[in-house]
């Protein structure tokens, strides 16, 4: 499968899906690698994206359901959407190791009572590090 790619890339990661000109995204560039492949599976399966942000430190994407309550109206099979669910919460989870605002190895830092997820050159002074938290899907 040939990936879309935005004709401006970013040019610290080399992504930059198509979908990021019409996306809701509030979150550094340096998880833009973790969240293409979700982009472009979502594009596939033609469901919209319509939101990426970052949240208690890890990144969080949000899209429209296969189906609004209707088998009938279904975007994509239960087993397409189940894969991936299963790429956002990889992406999820390598969010917490990989620095949000270069792409680097990162970890999960308080900062004055806000998580990020930050690389040595890119931590707050005065940041502690913690635990992962557990992730809780609706």
């Amino acid at each position: 499968m040939t990936r879309p790619i935005h004709p401006n890339p970013n040019p610290a990661t080399g992504a930059g899906h198509h979908m990021w000109d019409k996306l809701d995204n509030e979150c550094g560039s340096g998880w833009d690698l973790l969240i293409d492949p979700i982009l472009t599976m979502c594009d596939v399966l033609g469901l919209e994206v319509l939101q990426v942000k970052e949240k208690f430190g890890g990144v969080r994407v949000y899209f429209t359901p296969y189906y609004n309550g209707d088998v009938s109206d279904a975007r994509c099979t239960p087993a397409d959407e189940a894969i991936l669910e299963e790429m956002i919460e990889a992406a999820e989870t390598a969010s917490f190791k990989t620095c949000e605002i270069c792409g680097g190895p990162g970890r999960l830092t308080n900062s004055k009572g806000w998580l990020m997820t930050r690389c040595l050159d890119h931590e707050e002074p005065g940041s502690i590090e913690v635990e992962q938290i557990e992730t809780i899907r609706v």
